[in-house]
């Protein structure tokens, strides 16, 4: 049995500043003219109870359960938005039971299966509920936006562990009635959030080899979706890539060069997706990338020399969320580094 608390007050002030200073001076000088709310104060507590049980039923079956119970209180004080409305303030509680079970079968030696379910809760980022609220908005009213979302999780693989080798396989299916995504407004040039029904799954896998005593090598892949039925009429549409990555690959080989020097080439590739951008969800689709990196780690003295060269070939790209943010404005258009030089010494005591 056990209990966790915690307490948030959260508040974010926009600054704006004389343009005709900041052209004069050719972009040196900003002048301070105003100070806006533009996410007014709020305090956000939450209480979670909770008892979790495990149980060996046989030598290769172990099964695990619990309960937890969590209460959420949202606070926030009379303000007036970032374009002059003024919002009455109030209080908002949300409280659920939530439950979780799970099992884990020894297959054989080296293999063993589980599977899990589990409940998480949660409220909406209340940042843009309170800063951007539409017309006729109060805090203790019981609109939708303002509802917690319940999650139910599921997750099912296969892990196994061999003298060398050491892999694992992961799918997830998560489903809420009430989800929280996020839709652009043209109009404002904000956005507005959307409470559907939604659903995400994918695929997790790893594999991690010992080749001999001085030859390492492994990888990742990651890869989920989503779709959210935004209508409320059983047709789902695409998830935005601000919410689903696109398929994620990792991969290196590391070699002890000599003892107490190691060097390590890991490679990231990111890749594509427009399923978002075609159904109109998104400005635009994600391109692909690829990126390559050397570490090489050194023994030295009491402590250890770390040399590394991230985007080894210098490559030109544009992070994920770089992409999607470009289609909103171009001041998201921002390339990731290029080369990349690190050098560091640490010490352990």
């Amino acid at each position: 049995m056990g209990a966790d608390y915690d307490q948030e007050t959260t508040s974010n002030t926009f600054n704006l500043f004389d343009p005709n200073a900041f052209d004069a001076s050719n972009g040196q000088v900003n002048v301070l003219t105003e100070q806006r709310a533009l996410v007014p104060p709020f305090d956000l507590n939450s209480l979670g109870l909770f008892t979790q049980v495990q149980w060996d039923a046989t030598e290769r079956l172990q099964l695990v359960g619990g309960i937890r119970y969590e209460k959420i209180d949202l606070a926030v004080g009379d303000y007036t938005t970032f374009f002059g409305d003024f919002i009455e303030g109030g209080r908002k509680d949300f409280d659920t039971v939530l439950f979780n079970a799970g099992l884990v079968y020894d297959a054989s030696d080296h293999t063993n299966l589980f599977a899990n379910f589990a409940q998480g809760f949660s409220v909406p980022d209340f940042g843009l509920v309170l800063g951007f609220p539409d017309p006729g908005f109060s805090v203790a009213s019981d609109v939708t936006v303002n509802q917690p979302q319940k999650v139910d999780e599921f997750e099912l693989g296969i892990r196994g562990n061999w003298r060398n080798i050491q892999a694992s396989i992961a799918g997830f299916y998560n489903q809420s009635d009430l989800g929280s995504t996020f839709e652009f407004n043209p109009s404002t040039g904000l956005f507005d959030i959307l409470r559907a029904p939604e659903r995400v799954y994918g695929i997790e896998a790893t594999v991690d080899a010992q080749l001999n005593d001085t030859w390492n090598l492994g990888g990742t892949i990651s890869w989920s979706e989503g779709e959210a039925d935004l209508e409320n009429n059983g047709t789902y549409l695409p998830l935005s890539s601000a919410r689903i990555q696109p398929l994620k690959l990792t991969a290196y080989v590391e070699n002890e060069t000599l003892p107490g020097w190691t060097n390590r080439l890991q490679a990231l590739y990111v890749g594509s997706r427009d399923r978002a951008f075609q159904e109109d969800i998104d400005p635009r689709e994600i391109d692909s990338y690829f990126l390559v990196d050397w570490l090489s780690s050194i023994q030295l003295g009491q402590g250890t020399l770390q040399i590394g060269v991230k985007n080894l070939f210098d490559t030109l790209y544009f992070p994920a969320y770089a992409q999607r943010s470009a289609g909103f404005s171009d001041t998201f258009n921002s390339a990731g580094s290029g080369r990349t030089l690190s050098l560091r010494y640490s010490l352990t005591f």
